[in-house]
This record gives C-alpha cells, sequence and structure tokens, in this order.
C-alpha cells in the first residue's frame, strides 16, 4: 500500500517532498507535528491555507491527523 498525504480531504502526495517529510511525536501535553515542503513549480499553484486538515496515512494505517496552524514559503533555485 501507499503513502498518503491528504490536504483538506484531497490526496497531494504527488506535490509532497518526501525527503522533508517529518512527524514529532511528544509525550507531554505540547500536540505531535507534522512539517513537510510542497513542491511549487511550472504551472503548480497549489497552496494550502491555516486551518485546513492533513492526514498521513501509511500502508492504510493513519500516521498523523491535524490542521495546519503555520505555513512559511520559501523560494529555491536549482542553476543550471
Amino acid at each position: 500500500m501507499a503513502t498518503t498525504l491528504t490536504i483538506a480531504g484531497i490526496d497531494k502526495a504527488n506535490l509532497i517532498d518526501w525527503k522533508s517529510l517529518n512527524v514529532s511525536e511528544v509525550l507531554t501535553k505540547s500536540p505531535n507535528m507534522c512539517n513537510f515542503h510542497i513542491k511549487k513549480f511550472g504551472t503548480q499553484t497549489y497552496k494550502p491555507t491555516l486551518g485546513q486538515e492533513v492526514v498521513l496515512t501509511v500502508a492504510g494505517t493513519k500516521e498523523f491527523g491535524g490542521y495546519i496552524v503555520e505555513i512559511n514559503e520559501k523560494i529555491s533555485a536549482i542553476l543550471s
């Protein structure tokens, strides 16, 4: 089975930079966190918004569920 990441109920796995995915599980009262980068290039203009639900599923098992509370934009370029 595949790994999926849905945002607002829509699978966005093809837009995720999987090397950037980081799930922090905390054993205190602090919430667990999931960080990831979305690839945005060419005609791909999707941008999530605050408050949208994020669900990470691995091999059919829900590994993370939460809501977007912070968005940081970073511009990178690859020179040839």
